[in-house]
């Protein structure tokens, strides 16, 4: 007579391991940024721009080409961002050193807009805070906003959950401590990997 022996063995014997997800994809951004006196159309107060040298100064992180980004950490760069294509919210805070060539000196970035239209700037309005250690804490007033408009010429705003590509003007910014000074700041932003708002939902 021949015996059958079954061995019952845990299940968890025969499963592999789960794969761990990778983690996700750091923010990245390249960024642009030129202050300067502002016009006198914008500027009837005859505000001064403080900042060095000769009140006017370009900031720079990676490039703001769209393909040369720096990463959240990376560099010392404190990123985050959320951009929002269904409803084309924009908000991203960024503070870092700057990479300008000869221009050291960390600085704050904090842009916050709804963009309306690929290509005109008159749908895409929003406001910037911006600091610099001469000229301090600059904030956009009531009037006139910032506007968003297209990166280059034929190129419209790129708008995708998560990136967004644009050349932003800001024809006034006042400085909070002293609204009696303030610039201008005009140039370009690309953020990739962004948060895309669905998290919060």
């Amino acid at each position: 007579m021949k015996l059958h022996v079954s061995i019952l063995l845990p299940l968890s014997l025969f499963v592999l391991p789960a794969c761990s997800d990778a983690p996700p994809q750091p923010p990245a951004i390249g960024l642009q940024v030129a202050l300067a006196p502002p016009a006198a159309q914008d500027n009837p107060d005859g505000r001064q721009c403080q900042v060095q040298p000769n009140g006017s100064r370009s900031y720079v992180i990676g490039k703001a080409d769209g393909d040369h980004t720096v990463e959240d950490g990376k560099d010392n760069v404190d990123l985050s961002c959320t951009i929002r294509k269904s409803n084309g919210q924009v908000q991203v805070d960024l503070f870092a050193p700057n990479q300008a060539v000869g221009l050291p000196g960390n600085f704050g970035f904090n842009l916050k807009a709804t963009v309306g239209s690929p290509t005109d700037p008159t749908q895409n309005t929003g406001t910037l805070g911006f600091f610099d250690p001469d000229a301090g804490s600059l904030t956009t007033p009531t009037s006139p906003l910032c506007t968003l408009s297209p990166p280059a010429a034929g190129k419209p705003i790129t708008l995708e959950p998560g990136a967004l590509h644009a050349a932003f003007n800001c024809p006034l910014l006042i400085n909070v401590g002293n609204p009696g000074e303030g610039c201008r700041a005009s140039g370009i932003v690309a953020v990739e990997y962004c948060k895309t708002g669905e998290e919060e939902e």
